[in-house]
């Protein structure tokens, strides 16, 4: 089994016992992997792919809800979040709403960061997956604006931004996320996704029902999706290796669009696109900078970048393949005042690895 390796954020977890000095890598278990630390050789850690949270939910207008569908939903979810659990019944005026989260706690360890959560002004709740890097920013200009909070969670943060700014809300935002938030206000449901589709959230809709979820076997473990094969979406698995969004290879489920954002109300949806990527102007060269100017700003961009990537309350490691992409980040790294761990999954055979380049670059 191969396995690529890449410049990816993850989240060592501490565990109760610490007598052993042993790491269990959970996402690739039974590989072969290198480890280049200064941790303590007593921790006992287990190594999880960061922000790997997951969400599911179901929105039903004048009808009955079905807690024991999405109950089912979020079980075949558990896998995304290890830390803590969430199932929240709503009623609205003429609507039923079910959210459930699973959570790998990254900021706010606390129960103030717990999900489904609730502002209290307004009544509306929010499931999440992600994280906002900005958060903070967003925070403090919420503060300013009279907002207080109770936790320190970025959930928190986009729930109470949604009640100041609504929707617009996610033009602040800079990060990786799939949101759904009960609008208590105007009875509706909102849901988005980020910009380039780093997290995935499919749904299905049938009359006036929506079901949601961060994957599609969690939709099909419901029991409120048929098991029906999209066939037309086979054949490009089969001659492409995947199905391009918003398709997937089941009849009738669907991926919410990267950059994009979903409004059910009163049983109907309509979709917006609040973000595409711009269009370079043809002919025009880069703001008229040199190569020298363009490469310090590229170094600076990607250390800011690095750096909103960074905050976490718990340790945050790397993945190191000793390529190009991933031994640059570990090289903008050691710039800051941050000692992160590596880790590198190697090929056993020898004419395929890259485990001295990898160790390489953890050295230097």
């Amino acid at each position: 089994t191969a396995v690529q390796t890449c410049a990816l954020p993850i989240c060592l977890k501490t565990g109760a016992s610490r007598d052993k000095g042993l790491i269990t890598f959970a996402a690739v278990a039974g590989l072969s992997y290198q480890s280049r630390t200064n941790l303590p050789t007593a921790a006992n850690l287990t190594l999880h792919l960061a922000h790997m949270c997951g969400i599911v939910g179901q929105a039903v207008y004048r009808s009955t809800a079905d807690p024991a569908a999405i109950e089912r939903a979020l079980d075949a979810i558990a896998h995304r979040g290890p830390d803590d659990a969430g199932l929240q019944f709503i009623r609205g005026a003429d609507a039923e709403v079910i959210f459930g989260n699973r959570r790998l706690s990254i900021l706010d360890l606390s129960a103030a960061g717990h999900q489904p959560m609730r502002d209290e002004q307004t009544g509306s709740w929010i499931a999440y997956n992600g994280e906002v890097f900005n958060f903070a920013e967003s925070r403090r200009e919420l503060e300013a604006l009279g907002v207080r909070f109770y936790g320190h969670s970025d959930t928190e943060v986009i729930l109470k931004a949604y009640r100041i700014w609504g929707e617009s809300c996610v033009d602040r935002f800079r990060g990786m996320f799939a949101i759904a938030i009960w609008d208590a206000i105007r009875q509706r449901l909102f849901l988005c996704r980020d910009r380039l589709g780093i997290k995935p959230l499919y749904y299905f809709q049938k009359g006036s029902q929506l079901i949601f979820s961060s994957e599609v076997r969690s939709l099909l473990a419901s029991g409120l999706v048929p098991r029906r094969l999209h066939a037309p979406c086979l054949v490009d698995y089969l001659a492409f290796g995947s199905v391009c969004d918003p398709d997937t290879l089941v009849e009738g489920v669907h991926a919410l669009q990267p950059g994009s954002y979903m409004i059910w109300e009163k049983g109907s949806a309509r979709h917006v696109t609040y973000w595409e990527v711009p269009a370079p102007m043809e002919g025009s060269p880069p703001r008229g900078l040199t190569i020298e100017e363009l490469e310090c700003q590229l170094h600076d961009l990607l250390r800011e970048s690095i750096s909103l990537r960074l905050v976490s309350d718990v340790p945050v490691g790397i993945f190191l393949s000793g390529g190009i992409d991933s031994s640059a980040l570990v090289s903008l790294i050691a710039e800051t005042d941050q000692k992160l761990a590596t880790f590198s999954v190697v090929f056993r055979e020898q004419d395929w690895s890259e485990a001295r380049f990898s160790s390489d670059v953890a050295r230097h």
